[in-house]
């Protein structure tokens, strides 16, 4: 295998993509700017909002979703203010680092062990006792496989609390419902589970939100990280809705990905992913792993699991890659022996799955028979 022919991707993202989004990459580059362009850019929006379920602001980032994190701690946290995140995982514990960078003293409610949700009652009394001036949760934690309930945390979230949720790996499979859950900031993404190219970030923003980053009450603590930078540009150049430049054939794709889930209907997609998980699920238990997550929590974008301690994550990841074509991810984000399956967007099927757990079966043979 060379670099002209790399290998499927079957991990927690990049993930490969709808094909239809993956064509949009073929179409003209236009100029970020002006008429002709901020009306494909609008009615973009328009479709992203739909998945987000929210009427409010919507907008396109370009780059990581990490940064989009940080623009919301950025333009909401100052220095001492607290900060509270939910759960455990790569993921969140980095969000927290990034509020310590940003001066905030942070506070972490999770369970003992990885694969478990947090406990709403210890979360309430958190909340509570440090009264945070924002709360982050990830959605759907590809690095545990664990899948937290947003409607339930939001219904214990102080009104005058910012709600911050990473929607990264669940954006475009499950169903969002950010205005009915009184969300602040949701992040969502291109290349996992909505299926398009890496590069692109859309993001949901609340009125509160937007209003409280208004510049005219307010210092700027960055210029591409900060929410108050974006309303302050959208406002003086409306043929130029952000403060940077973006792709446009990274828009176009994340479109049209868009049109496809609209089109199947998010009801539909979201049943679609919960199928093809319990499909994962029940081979990767037949073959003798153990689900790290608990299974009343198990995240349907992605299987996460241990390995049998004989057999190293690293060899059964380069087996499969090297003799099947096909690339997995390991668990070692949070020093696990272990793999982690994608089955998200356009890989949320059977004809992906099934030669994937074909694959990881015959390698678990071939090496366990050493």
């Amino acid at each position: 295998m060379t670099e002209y022919d790399p290998p499927f991707l079957m991990i927690p993202g990049p993930v490969e993509p709808y094909p239809e989004a993956q064509m949009s990459l073929t179409s003209k580059v236009m100029a970020h700017y002006g008429d002709e362009w901020v009306k494909i850019y609008f009615r973009a929006i328009d479709k992203l909002k739909k998945l987000f379920g929210t009427k409010q602001q919507v907008h396109i980032y370009p780059g990581a979703g990490t940064s989009v994190v940080e623009m919301g701690i950025s333009t909401v946290l100052e220095p001492g203010d607290n900060f509270l995140v939910i759960n455990k995982g790569f993921f969140i514990d980095r969000f927290r680092e990034i509020a310590e960078i940003h001066g905030a003293k942070t506070y972490q409610v999770a369970p003992d062990k990885y694969g478990e949700r947090a406990d709403l009652k210890e979360v309430e009394y958190a909340i509570k006792a440090i009264k945070p001036k924002a709360v982050m949760v990830v959605h759907n934690e590809t690095s545990t496989g664990v899948l937290e309930d947003i409607g339930e945390i939001s219904s214990i979230i102080p009104e005058d609390t910012f709600f911050f949720v990473d929607a990264i790996s669940s954006y475009g499979a499950l169903e969002l419902k950010c205005d009915e859950w009184n969300v602040d900031l949701c992040i969502g993404y291109s290349s996992k589970a909505l299926g398009a190219i890496n590069g692109v970030v859309p993001f949901m923003v609340s009125e509160r939100l937007w209003d409280y980053s208004d510049l005219k009450r307010r210092k700027p603590k960055s210029f591409a990280l900060d929410l108050g930078m974006w309303r302050h540009y959208i406002d003086l150049w409306p043929m130029h809705p952000y403060p940077i430049s973006i792709s446009t054939p990274l828009v176009i794709a994340l479109e049209k990905a868009a049109d496809i889930v609209l089109e199947e209907g998010i009801k539909n997609v979201e049943k679609r992913h919960y199928r093809i998980s319990a499909l994962v699920k029940q081979e990767v238990t037949g073959m003798g792993l153990k689900l790290i997550p608990d299974e009343d929590c198990a995240s349907p974008t992605v299987t996460v699991a241990e390995l049998p301690k004989d057999v190293n994550f690293v060899d059964v990841i380069k087996n499969i890659r090297e003799e099947y074509g096909i690339l997995i991810s390991s668990t070692w984000l949070i020093k696990i022996n272990g793999i982690r399956i994608g089955h998200m967007g356009y890989t949320a099927r059977e004809r992906f799955v099934v030669p994937t757990i074909y694959a990881l079966r015959r390698s678990l043979e071939k090496l366990m028979n050493k």
